[in-house]
């Protein structure tokens, strides 16, 4: 901090001293100038990286999303093991592994969208859709499209009715509970 305090003295009281050798001391009797335009008005000339107490003063908004909320290990009713992070979701049943890789999530409107892998048994290499809720504390999920063309379609999907997740709202069929492990 000191550093910068010093810089930021000191750079006038350079910029000034140079500025005085520049000058035309000779008297014509018209106003004296500088004839150049520079308009450059920085201050912070710290370009080190060192740990000093510069601040950022951007004002962009942060584009740094919060975790996806539903990661973490679960199992549902029908005995399916799913395995959700950062990046993908996958499912395990009997043997047999489908594969979802995150393209996107809104934690705030509860959905994500995943591409299906290519070595999937249904809809390889399309695109799905999950919406979930929690309702009553317990955590459902509904796959609201498996087989979109796109992330724009699996987008654009409606998402499932959450009213009571327990009896209805997912393709008139009930959403399936996840269990945490």
């Amino acid at each position: 901090m000191k550093r910068l305090a010093w810089i930021l003295i000191c750079l006038p009281l350079l910029s000034l001293a140079c500025g005085e050798e520049d000058k035309d001391t000779s008297d014509t009797g018209a106003p004296e100038g500088d004839t150049d335009t520079d308009t450059d008005t920085d201050t912070d000339t710290d370009t080190d990286a060192d740990a000093d107490a510069d601040t950022d003063t951007d004002t962009d908004a942060d584009t740094d999303p919060d975790p996806l909320e539903i990661i973490g290990e679960y199992d549902d009713a029908w005995g399916t093991a799913h395995l959700i992070t950062a990046d993908s979701w996958s499912q395990e049943y009997g043997g047999s592994v489908s594969l979802f890789a995150i393209d996107s999530y809104d934690n705030d409107g509860d959905y994500l969208v995943a591409q299906n892998d290519e070595a999937n048994d249904w809809s390889p290499g399309l695109w799905s859709r999950f919406d979930w809720t929690d309702f009553s504390g317990d955590l459902y999920f509904c796959q609201t499209a498996y087989d979109a063309a796109s992330a724009d379609d699996a987008l654009a999907t409606p998402a499932a009715d959450a009213t009571d997740p327990t009896t209805s709202g997912c393709g008139g069929f009930s959403w399936s509970q996840l269990i945490g492990r």
